[in-house]
């Protein structure tokens, strides 16, 4: 197979993973309830993803992420729950400078942290599938390689909010592999952080 039929079987191959694995999260998020299922399938989701992007995924996608959804649930749902309570208390703290205090400096500087927030993250779900760590142990990578590797952390902030737009104008899209599409960049650019930090630490030592 070469040429055009190449390419083709090569991007008809990708889609149908990225679908399959958009299906896949939706029936696991449901099967934890909603706010129990959505922490675990997402990283189990990004997992996934993670071992297409390196070219290490299973033959059993299914398999593989049942598999790490239920190894991981209690672990990705604390991270979780602990992600959520950080983004609800900074949407107070904007909205209490933003009504009350009225400080262009405390803004700006609630801005930035909210903008690091974010960075460290979407960085936090390629640290998680990538390595084997501590609750504590992943937010603290997640956010050294996200101020370490700034150009990565904007590249993700960005490629997210550029999808969410996408999905605006694209229902469909999201419908059919709204997760796999969010999730593709994110991992590719969280990868790219992790191996930059590894390789400069193998050069410094």
């Amino acid at each position: 197979m070469k040429g055009f039929m190449s390419v083709f079987y090569t991007w008809g191959l990708w889609l149908s993973k990225m679908m399959l694995i958009h299906f896949i999260w939706l029936l696991l998020t449901l099967l934890g309830f909603g706010v129990f299922g959505v922490f675990p399938a997402t990283l189990a989701a990004a997992k996934a993803i993670y071992q297409i992007i390196k070219q290490e995924d299973d033959q059993n996608l299914y398999k593989g992420i049942w598999r790490d959804y239920r190894t991981h649930f209690i672990k990705a749902n604390s991270s979780g729950f602990i992600w959520l309570f950080i983004s609800v208390f900074l949407y107070f703290d904007f909205r209490v400078s933003e009504i009350f205090i009225q400080s262009t400096v405390i803004h700006f500087f609630l801005v930035m942290v909210g903008f690091v927030a974010v960075s460290s993250f979407l960085m936090f779900i390629t640290i998680f599938v990538r390595y084997e760590l501590t609750v504590f142990q992943y937010f603290k990578q997640a956010l050294f390689i996200a101020i370490a590797q700034p150009l990565e952390a904007i590249a993700l902030v960005i490629s997210s909010i550029l999808l969410i737009y996408l999905f605006l104008y694209l229902p469909a899209l999201s419908a059919m592999m709204g997760i796999s599409v969010i999730l593709y960049p994110i991992i590719w650019f969280g990868h790219r952080a992790c191996v930059s930090v590894e390789e400069k630490n193998l050069a410094a030592n």
